[in-house]
């Protein structure tokens, strides 16, 4: 970027020290010398500064609100939204001028290491539970493909996805609730413990999609406002699901 843009336009922000040196080195001794911070990228503002473009190469739960503050009206962010479901989602917003920013998903299968924050919590081994079983009509294998996870991801924000083929484990950590599911004659069951019914509302989710005519990852929005983060199918308007704050 700085090759294209010149160094007074180019401002790197990384919050491990020894990788900040290493990289400010680096630069320095190809010849250049951009803006380099080392702190903390999804908190830190930078004091009158006022950019054109934010791109994250690190994924996010949340789009940090600091960074709808350093953007112009008619700037973009440009970053991954990711999750504790092996799952996530390129997304290019544009500032508004009211102050929020809304975008498509690009479809690119592209990931980054969630950030620091962002990780999911600590997880001692578990037991599965049988918990309350039923029938289900949701081929697990549809949450491995792409749009799978991330529509997954989307139903059950705090849960992590387990398992491989047939068998699906869901396990949200802050309250023990459980998901999984195994064959059952020429179908499969599922079984639910806990107080959040995790495949309940996957379920859901994919009846949604299904009724919006299967779309690809690139139908996918998000809009970031004051009031809430939503991601939707086709646009604003069409089904949403709210990110967890």
């Amino acid at each position: 970027m700085r090759h294209r843009l010149g160094d007074e336009l180019v401002t790197s922000i990384e919050v491990d020290q020894t990788v900040g040196a290493r990289a400010r080195r680096t630069l320095h001794s190809l010849g250049y010398t951009p803006t380099l911070i080392v702190g903390d990228g999804l908190e830190e503002r930078q004091a009158g500064a006022e950019f054109d473009r934010i791109v994250a190469t690190c994924s996010v739960r949340t789009v940090p609100y600091p960074w709808l503050w350093q953007i112009r009206p008619g700037g973009t962010i440009t970053t991954c939204l990711g999750g504790w479901m092996q799952a996530s989602g390129l997304v290019h917003l544009t500032l508004q001028a009211d102050g929020s920013a809304a975008g498509r998903f690009t479809g690119e299968e592209t990931s980054f290491v969630l950030a620091g924050p962002h990780q999911s919590p600590p997880r001692s081994a578990f037991t599965m539970h049988s918990g309350i079983t039923r029938p289900t009509s949701l081929d697990p294998k549809h949450l491995w493909s792409w749009v799978g996870r991330f529509l997954a991801r989307l139903a059950a924000p705090s849960a992590e996805l387990l398992g491989a083929g047939e068998q699906v484990i869901l396990l949200d950590t802050a309250t023990g609730s459980q998901a999984w599911t195994e064959a059952s004659g020429a179908g499969w069951a599922v079984h639910q413990h806990g107080p959040l019914p995790l495949w309940d509302a996957v379920e859901r989710a994919f009846e949604r999609w299904e009724k919006a005519g299967r779309p690809g990852q690139d139908e996918f929005g998000l809009t970031v406002s004051g009031e809430d983060q939503r991601v939707w199918i086709g646009d604003p308007s069409g089904p949403s699901w709210l990110l967890p704050g």
